[in-house]
């Protein structure tokens, strides 16, 4: 009897620490093809080039319209993080320079690390660039730029 008890209990722990495995791969694998440089937000899919810059190369992100209706006001900022919190270093004069954006459509900009009306590039420093979609919270795709 003490043997097929001992026999259960580890069958029992096997199949806990097998099922725990697959669940814990199927957890992983399940994240719908998002990654800490791009966020999907209901209608909107936003996505920045890559997360490490050296200081001088053109950061580049973007936004895709993965909805059925066209997005008219976009506003994004890019901020760098101080001792005082994220701070704002470049907000573009326009809304969505390109119009609206259709379903499947993308827009890009490119922005060439500088601040508002600066000519010098900015320092090295964690960044984010920060989207405000009219409808949702903040989305923010951060960033770090490199001494160069």
């Amino acid at each position: 009897m003490k043997l097929l008890c001992k026999k259960a209990w580890v069958g029992l722990i096997l199949l806990v620490a097998l099922s725990s495995g697959v669940f814990g791969w199927m957890l992983l694998s399940n994240t719908n093809g998002d990654s800490p440089r791009i966020i999907t937000r209901e209608n909107l899919r936003f996505g920045i080039s890559k997360t490490v810059y050296t200081r001088g190369e053109t950061v580049t992100f973007w936004i895709k319209n993965v909805g059925d209706k066209n997005i008219s006001e976009l506003i994004w900022e890019i901020d760098k993080k101080t001792a005082d919190g994220w701070k704002p270093v470049f907000t573009p004069v326009t809304i969505l320079v390109h119009g609206s954006v259709k379903p499947g459509e993308k827009v890009t900009w490119h922005w060439q690390q500088k601040a508002n009306g600066e000519t010098e590039l900015v320092d090295p420093g964690v960044y984010r660039v920060v989207f405000f979609p009219h409808t949702e919270n903040p989305v923010t795709l951060p960033f770090t730029i490199e001494k160069e």
